[in-house]
């Protein structure tokens, strides 16, 4: 196999300079995009691993939720990897699966991706997916806070979760 280079706008050394700075920048890029990792989030440890079982739902100083909405359990498997568990009292219509989830934003929102399925008494089925994107309010070893981090762009009030392990 021969391979026949033919440059009309570069001289040799220009081209050598080129090819020369190609591995260089291929690892500049590798290194900035390692930076957003989600194992790079400083509180991962404290996150992954655990039961957090939902305990308050407030907005704008009003308590929300019942009984059934305090049996969910959210639990971080690993680095992508996510299940929420609607609990004995689930109220979801259809099926509602966890896929996915990553920090973003310089590591203060948690975004949470879905997939969703469901059927009518016809027979017709919807599905697709879903993000959720949640501002981390604080986390320690024990509570989880989270607030709706797309309520204010769509003109609402913000959600508040707590959570506790």
């Amino acid at each position: 196999m021969q391979f026949e280079y033919k440059s009309t706008n570069m001289n040799r050394n220009q081209t050598a300079l080129t090819l020369a700075l190609l591995p260089t920048i291929f690892a500049l890029l590798m290194l900035s995009s390692g930076c957003s990792k989600t194992t790079d989030y400083t509180n991962y440890d404290l996150l992954v691993g655990k039961d957090w079982q939902l305990t308050s739902i407030d907005s704008a100083g009003l308590r929300l939720g019942d009984n059934c909405d305090f049996d969910d359990v959210l639990r971080f498997r690993d680095a992508s990897s996510f299940t929420y568990d609607n609990g004995p009292c689930d109220r979801t219509v259809g099926t509602k699966e966890a896929r996915s989830w990553k920090m973003t934003d310089d590591f203060t929102v948690l975004r949470l991706k879905y997939h969703f399925e469901f059927g009518d008494r016809r027979g017709s089925r919807v599905s697709g997916a879903f993000i959720e994107q949640w501002e981390v309010i604080s986390i320690t070893d024990t509570s989880l806070v989270l607030s709706d981090a797309m309520a204010e762009e769509n003109d609402q009030m913000p959600r508040i979760l707590g959570f506790r392990n």
